[in-house]
């Protein structure tokens, strides 16, 4: 059983719904989604989604834990409910597994120190002074020391996912999965550094108001497709992502992830509608939605959000 956690009070969209799509896809284990508080899980302005359980109603249902939990970049990242439900499901035999800064909130638990560890570039002079008794690492897009595995930037929730089902089920079904979502390599090798050129993402201008982008979403969307879709919106500097549909009501994905729409698909205030491709990758999705972002927005638009996602397979 793998778990996937959720703070109701914020969690970085794709760092949740890849590894919840990939694993789903994969049918490798029972997935299930967890959040610290009942009601919705804010995943940006625009973006809401319902988990399966709370993690009260995990522990009753599931009292031996999971075999492995997924902890996504959460805010805050020192929320005590993830704090204190890691260090239970750790204490129970669980592996636990951090997307991007989703390291800062394990590291939270002490379960990293004297530990190897990565995560996203940017936090790095951050995560150095704030928990100097784990032994942080750059250039690597995953790592698993022990029972402890972490990820670089968002873009690696998808590369570490293909991991961990080579890691359950073996090479050869991950590599069906990885061809499937349009993976060319989910090995380790990585060049963080590579983002560090260039201003600071905190340097960068931006508008005073973002332009209200819409992506549609509805029965079977994709979900892995919406999350790095929306995730390319919001990071830009110029966009936020909203999620829409006609009649505004809760949609279940193709895998089974409910996402609460904020606006409807007509809604004036919108600059602009994204409909997701059919009878494609997530991959080349995410590819195309940063080409259209750079043609409306211009380079460093598109290669900001690249920067935010950690997404060494696009440039220009």
């Amino acid at each position: 059983m793998i778990g996937v956690l959720a703070a109701n009070s914020g969690t970085e969209l794709a760092d949740f719904a890849v590894p919840f799509g990939v694993l789903s896809a994969a049918d490798v284990a029972e997935i299930i989604t967890v959040s610290t508080q009942p009601g919705p899980v804010s995943m940006g302005p625009g973006v809401q989604t319902r988990t399966h359980l709370t993690v009260n109603q995990f522990d009753k249902q599931h009292p031996d834990g999971a075999d492995y939990l997924i902890v996504p970049a959460l805010q805050p990242t020192d929320d005590p409910a993830a704090i204190a439900w890691i260090r239970a499901q750790a204490e129970k035999g669980s592996s636990i597994l951090s997307i991007c800064n989703g390291a800062l909130t394990v590291a939270a638990t002490g379960l990293m120190d004297g530990r190897h560890a990565t995560a996203h570039w940017a936090s790095e002079t951050r995560r150095r002074a704030e928990f100097p008794n784990v032994h942080w690492r750059n250039n690597v897009r995953y790592i698993a020391d022990g029972p402890i595995v972490s990820s670089s930037g968002i873009s690696a929730a998808m590369p570490v996912s293909i991991a961990l089902i080579a890691a359950i089920a073996g090479a050869s079904r991950a590599d069906l999965v990885a061809e499937s979502m349009g993976v060319r390599d989910w090995g380790p090798v990585h060049d963080s550094d590579s983002f560090r050129r260039g201003p600071t993402l905190d340097s960068i201008p931006r508008p005073a108001t973002l332009d209200a982008v819409g992506i549609v979403v509805g029965s079977g969307t994709d979900e892995i497709a919406f999350a790095l879709v929306a995730d390319a919106y919001s990071h830009n500097g110029r966009t936020r992502a909203h999620a829409v549909s006609r009649r505004r009501m809760p949609v279940q994905t193709r895998r089974g992830m409910t996402i609460l729409p904020d606006r409807a698909s007509d809604d004036p205030a919108l600059v602009d509608v994204v409909t997701l491709p059919e009878g494609t990758t997530p991959m080349r999705t995410l590819d195309d939605a940063l080409a259209s972002i750079e043609k409306s927005y211009g380079v460093e638009a598109s290669t900001t959000a690249a920067r935010v996602m950690e997404y060494p397979e696009y440039s220009r």
